[in-house]
């Protein structure tokens, strides 16, 4: 009895968020009016963002799916995504779908103690 099943555990970030700039303005902004909710980190902090880091993104995900694709053709595998981040959990839920591939990925919040 037991796993026997090798475990390929994939840990994507999102690289093209980075790096962090301040900005007052920004910051005023989103403290008057809510704008730039998706982009803020912390306080007049902001990550990267618009339209040419979205389809970075977007080809970064497509990557990471056509390697595990090719890696999982070769070997019997159980697929985990593991995310080291909130930014990161959530672009995977998001993303993940967008490939088109049943990757047997599977997410689950883990709580720090």
């Amino acid at each position: 009895m037991g796993w026997r099943t090798p475990v390929l555990v994939v840990c994507p970030i999102n690289p093209f968020e980075w790096p962090v700039k301040a900005s007052v303005a920004k910051y005023a902004v989103r403290s008057l009016t809510g704008a730039y909710k998706d982009s803020h980190y912390r306080t007049v902090y902001f990550h990267n963002s618009g339209p040419a880091a979205e389809q970075a993104y977007h080809k970064y995900w497509n990557a990471i799916a056509n390697a595990v694709d090719a890696f999982r053709k070769k070997k019997n595998v159980f697929v985990i995504i593991a995310a080291t981040e909130a930014v990161g959990r959530a672009s995977g839920e998001s993303d993940c779908g967008e490939t088109g591939r049943s990757a047997g990925a599977h997410f689950g919040r883990v709580q720090h103690v």
